[in-house]
């Protein structure tokens, strides 16, 4: 197959990351891929398509005071407390169909694309006579803006008015789902979801086909990550054999769906609990923190070590093996990089038991699960895997294990080529047009080309959203 990754980031991100790990299966499964995405830096396992913008000045003019209006001002400005991760409205985009007419494509795999496809741009790629995959990475697939719900669960019926604004006088996102229900009950696109928590709430929007939902966990090169000596990764972090280390980072840490005040709250709760009083007295406890945008960890007896954001996968393989255990305090979340990567390195995880991590995650196997939120149950799974790491580290071993059952690369691949095929063999159904043909036009042989795009906005009602919320600012 040749199969078309379509993605905002090249390889920055999470959602980013897993989709290059994606790719990479399928090529080692003998696959054609190319990706077409709207970032122009990152390196890729397959050539890129860069969309450039030679949008007219008047339509530039028009799109620009819609992505102002809609995602500066009513989205932006206006959220309340209830979350601060993103939030989207897709009123502007690319226009894509001729480009992916032009690629000859099979399969289109559709990834994260906030800031790339406006829901008329997904509706004509979706219209097209070559079957669609989304791999849901979030909820923003499943909602009229939110990349997470928060709990909230009007996604599941209109997502008006919005629960994450202050107000929502236009019913913003509640037209947003009811586009995207539209066109989805019409194209009937597949869905692949990495944690069955996901795939449960792909199911509850009522937006897809429960017929066409599958779990597909996401892929990792295990030679890659894979455990280093702890002592030589240690050295290099400037951390001391005797330490107990916790390990603890997110793509941006000030997010509250990552759960650092609750972090806080278990590190806090720990240490007041001997042995863990007494060695932090001694220097001995130590809080390796990663990411962007860090917060100050102020807890007596914590000595803290601050990474920055990691990029490279080997720095990060030895990263996770320095340390003896990963939290990862998420209020919701899909199936994190973090979790399946400090697995395959040999470290154990504790989690809330929410999403992703119930896949994953066994009590005194790999890890520990605490009840979602129970900050002192979480300390007491931080305890029972820093104890088990200072008697030998039992855990780890199990924890390398698991991954090597639920996250190879290969089961990866071939999972996703299965739904990718299957996706094929219901569109042969539709029509004959683009579906496996032996003489293909080839792709180009550099890594990178541009291809030229224009912007399109929001049609039919949210069109006329627009243009009297632009008659109102006059």
């Amino acid at each position: 197959m040749r199969i078309g990754f379509l993605a905002t980031e090249i390889d920055k991100g999470g959602a980013a990351r897993a989709m290059q790990r994606s790719m990479a299966a399928m090529v080692l499964l003998g696959h054609e891929v190319v990706l077409i995405a709207l970032s122009r830096e990152g390196a890729s396992n397959g050539p890129v398509v860069h969309v450039a913008d030679n949008t007219p000045a008047q339509v530039a003019a028009k799109s620009d005071l819609a992505h102002w209006f809609y995602n500066g001002v009513y989205a932006g400005k206006n959220r309340n407390a209830l979350s601060n991760t993103l939030f989207w409205v897709p009123s502007v985009g690319y226009e894509l169909v001729n480009l992916m007419r032009q690629l000859d494509l099979d399969v289109i795999n559709i990834h994260w694309t906030s800031y790339f496809l406006s829901v008329d741009g997904l509706s004509d790629i979706l219209r097209l006579p070559v079957p669609v995959v989304f791999t849901l990475h979030d909820m923003a697939h499943l909602t009229g803006g939110c990349h997470y719900s928060a709990g909230c669960m009007k996604f599941t019926t209109d997502c008006s008015p919005c629960q994450q604004l202050r107000w929502d006088p236009l019913r913003v996102p509640g037209h947003v789902r009811a586009q995207k229900q539209v066109v989805y009950a019409e194209t009937k696109p597949w869905a692949i979801a990495p944690s069955h928590w996901l795939l449960s709430e792909a199911k509850a929007s009522g937006l897809f086909d429960p017929a066409r939902l599958r779990y597909v966990s996401n892929g990792l090169d295990l030679e890659t990550f894979k455990p280093v000596d702890r002592i030589a990764a240690r050295a290099q972090l400037g951390i001391d054999d005797d330490a107990l280390v916790i390990m603890f980072g997110a793509f941006d840490n000030v997010e509250q769906r990552k759960g650092f005040d609750l972090l806080l709250r278990s590190v806090s709760a720990l240490m007041k609990r001997e042995p863990f009083r007494a060695l932090g007295q001694q220097g001995k406890i130590v809080v390796v923190g990663f990411g962007s945008n860090l917060p100050v960890i102020d807890i007596p007896g914590v000595t803290v070590k601050s990474t920055g954001y990691i990029s490279e996968d080997d720095e990060l393989a030895l990263a996770y093996s320095a340390c003896d255990v990963v939290a990862l305090p998420s209020r919701q979340d899909n199936q994190p990089n973090v979790m399946i990567e400090a697995l395959a390195c040999g470290t154990p995880v504790v989690a809330f038991a929410i999403g992703g991590a119930l896949d994953m995650i066994e009590n005194k196997r790999n890890g520990a699960l605490a009840p979602a939120f129970d900050t002192e149950a979480f300390a007491d799974g931080l305890a029972d895997v820093l104890l088990d790491a200072a008697a030998g580290g039992s855990m780890r071993a199990k924890a390398r294990k698991s991954a090597e059952d639920m996250v190879s690369l290969y089961d990866h691949g071939i999972a996703l080529a299965d739904v990718m095929g299957e996706a094929v063999v219901a569109q042969r159904g539709r029509s004959q047009g683009g579906l496996c043909r032996a003489n293909k036009v080839a792709l180009p042989e550099a890594v990178q080309f541009q291809t030229l795009s224009r912007a399109n906005f929001f049609g039919g009602a949210l069109d006329r959203l627009t243009a009297s919320a632009l008659r109102a600012l006059r």
